[in-house]
């Protein structure tokens, strides 16, 4: 038999393959998912402090003097994880998180209503413990 003298633009070939496998995702687990969790947690609140900052003194400061929220606001991040069994670093991210997300609150009010008083906001028990 003699060798083929097929173009080699006819000849059929097999696809080109990968040089390295490529492994596909996995789905994560729930122990992966907590740790990414609380790295994003801790990327988030990087910065922040487990005292109500200078912005936020200024607003309680701005409210009605004989009803400042400030030592209502700072009893309850401290009383609330004593009721919780949580490790101190989880704590302190939340509380942390809870004053970002209250300075955030009270700034977007500032900006809407263009005031700074926000005695009744800031007195509001149900909306502390929905942050919390």
């Amino acid at each position: 038999l003699a060798p083929s003298t097929m173009p080699s633009s006819s000849v059929f070939r097999t696809p080109e393959r990968p040089t390295s496998f490529v492994r596909p995702q996995m789905p994560a687990t729930p122990m992966t998912n907590a740790l990414n969790d609380a790295a994003w947690l801790a990327m988030y609140v990087d910065g922040e402090t487990t005292t109500p900052d200078d912005v936020l003194l200024a607003y309680f400061n701005a409210c009605d003097p004989h009803r400042n929220p400030r030592e209502t606001i700072e009893n309850r991040c401290v009383e609330l994880p004593r009721c919780l069994d949580l490790s101190q670093p989880l704590v302190d991210s939340g509380v942390k998180l809870y004053y970002k997300s209250l300075r955030s609150i009270v700034r977007k009010e500032e900006d809407r209503l263009k005031r700074k008083d926000f005695t009744e906001m800031l007195n509001d028990d149900a909306m502390h413990r929905a942050l919390l």
